[in-house]
C-alpha cells in the first residue's frame, strides 16, 4: 500500500532520500523548501511548541490546529495548494486524526496535498490505520529532528515560493542572555536529549519545563478522574466512551515527556497505556499498581523541576503567576522607574511576580536589575512584554 501511495506522487521507493540521515545533511534541501506552510494538528501545546520551534528554524511557516475538525476546517475552506503538507496527531478531541484524514481525503486528493501521521502509538495496526485513512506516512512521537527534517524533505515539493529565510543577525544581549542560561543537573530529566528536540532552544526549554512543573499532580490526577467516572453509579455500565479519554491522556503524557527528556515517565506511561489498549474490549479496573508506578516517576520529575526555582537565575516557584492585562499599570509604572535608573523598580517587580507566559523576559529583567543595568531591563520590557512577545 505504502509504494502505491509513492507511486501515486511519481517517486521510487528507492529513490526516497534516506530518513535515518542527520539533520544536519538536509538543511541544503530545506532551504529549497523555505516558505512551505505546515498545517500541524495536534491539541497538546507543549508538542506544539516542540514542532514549531525546529520547523519555523529552518524558514517553513506553521499554522496549528488544535484538533481534526480545526484541521478540517482549515483545509476545505483554503485553495488547493494552500497548505504543503499536513502533520497530523491521531489521538485528538473533538475528532481524531483518522476521521479527519478521511474528511480532507473526500475532496482533496493523495497528489494534492499529503498528509502525515504524527504520534506515538506503536500499537499494531495502527500505521495500517493511518494509511487506510489516506496518511502517507509517519512521523514518531517524541520529535526526532532528524527525523522530522527528512520526512519534510521528502514529502514537501521545491517549487517556487515566497522564501521565509532564516534570518541571520547580530548577537544581541537577549540570545546572549538566553546562551548563558544554565540548565540545572537534573537526576530524572535528560536534558540534553529534551534540549535537542527544541532545537537547543534553551528559553523555550526551560519554559516548557516549568509549565509541566505548574500543573503539577494533575499529570495523573486528570488520568484518575477519567478511570474512576468508568462505571456509572447504582449501574454496571462500563462508559467506554471516558475510558478513551483516559487512553488519550496517557498517550499525550507519554509524547510530552518523550519530548522533554523525561524517559522514565514516558516508558511508565507507555506500559499503562498498553494495558489500557489490551483491556479495550472490556471494564479494565484501576490497574492501581501500574497506575502508582506511572505517579511515582511524575512525582520524581516534580521534584528534580524543584531546581528550576533555587538557581540564581530563576525566579522563585512560589510566585503566583498573573495575566499581563492584570498588571498592565504596574508595568508602565515599572518602565518609567527603569528608563528613570530608579532602584524602585527591583521592589515593584517583586510585587508584579511572575507573568504567565513571559516567565524568562521577567527573569531576564530581574538579572538587569541586579546588575544595575536598567536601560537593557527597560529594553527587555518594551521589546518583549509591551510588544506581547512570549518568545
Amino acid at each position: 500500500m505504502f509504494d502505491t501511495i509513492i507511486s501515486a506522487f511519481g517517486k521510487e521507493t528507492s529513490r526516497k532520500i534516506k530518513r535515518k540521515e542527520k539533520g544536519a545533511k538536509f538543511l541544503s534541501e530545506l532551504e529549497k523548501r523555505q516558505g512551505a506552510r505546515i498545517l500541524l494538528a495536534e491539541d497538546n501545546e507543549t508538542n506544539q511548541q516542540v514542532a514549531t520551534e525546529l520547523m519555523e528554524s529552518v524558514g517553513l511557516i506553521v499554522e496549528i490546529a488544535n484538533d481534526g475538525k480545526e484541521a478540517v476546517d482549515l483545509v476545505t475552506k483554503n485553495e488547493t495548494g494552500y497548505y504543503d503538507i499536513v502533520l497530523m496527531d491521531i489521538q485528538m478531541p473533538v475528532m481524531d486524526g483518522l476521521d479527519a484524514t478521511e474528511n480532507i481525503r473526500r475532496t482533496v486528493r493523495i497528489e494534492d496535498l499529503p498528509i502525515l501521521a504524527m504520534t506515538a502509538d506503536v500499537m499494531m495496526g495502527t500505521k495500517e490505520k493511518c494509511f487506510k485513512a489516506g496518511m502517507q506516512d509517519f512521523v514518531m512521537k517524541p520529535i526526532e529532528p532528524d527525523e522530522l527534517f527528512g520526512a519534510l524533505v521528502t514529502w514537501v515539493s521545491v517549487k517556487a515560493r515566497e522564501p521565509k529565510p532564516m534570518a541571520a543577525k547580530k548577537p544581541s544581549n537577549q540570545d546572549q542572555a538566553a546562551s548563558d542560561i544554565e540548565i540545572p543537573d537534573f537526576e530524572y530529566i535528560n536534558s540534553t536529549d529534551g534540549l535537542r528536540r527544541v532545537g537547543g532552544n534553551k528559553t523555550l526549554y526551560i519554559n516548557l519545563l516549568r509549565k509541566f512543573r505548574t500543573k503539577g499532580t494533575g499529570h495523573y490526577e486528570e488520568i484518575q478522574k477519567e478511570l474512576e467516572s468508568l462505571i456509572l453509579p447504582g449501574e454496571n455500565k462500563y462508559l467506554k466512551d471516558k475510558f478513551q479519554v483516559a487512553i488519550r491522556l496517557v498517550h499525550t503524557l507519554k509524547g510530552v515527556a518523550g519530548n522533554l527528556g523525561m524517559q522514565n515517565i514516558q516508558v511508565a506511561a507507555a506500559e499503562v497505556e498498553s494495558l489500557f489498549h489490551a483491556a479495550e474490549s472490556e471494564y479494565p479496573g484501576f490497574y492501581a499498581q501500574d497506575l502508582d508506578r506511572l505517579n511515582q516517576q511524575i512525582d520524581l520529575v516534580l521534584a528534580d523541576l524543584d531546581k528550576l526555582c533555587s538557581g540564581a537565575q530563576s525566579p522563585p516557584c512560589n510566585e503566583q503567576t498573573v495575566q499581563l492585562s492584570e498588571v498592565i499599570q504596574k508595568i508602565n509604572k515599572l518602565k518609567q522607574l527603569l528608563e528613570s535608573d530608579d532602584a524602585q523598580a527591583k521592589d515593584l517587580l517583586a510585587e508584579i511576580g511572575v507573568i504567565e507566559g513571559y516567565e524568562d523576559p521577567i527573569n531576564q529583567i530581574r538579572k538587569n536589575i541586579e546588575a544595575y543595568d536598567f536601560e537593557e531591563a527597560a529594553k527587555i520590557l518594551t521589546n518583549r512584554i509591551l510588544a506581547g512577545r512570549t518568545d
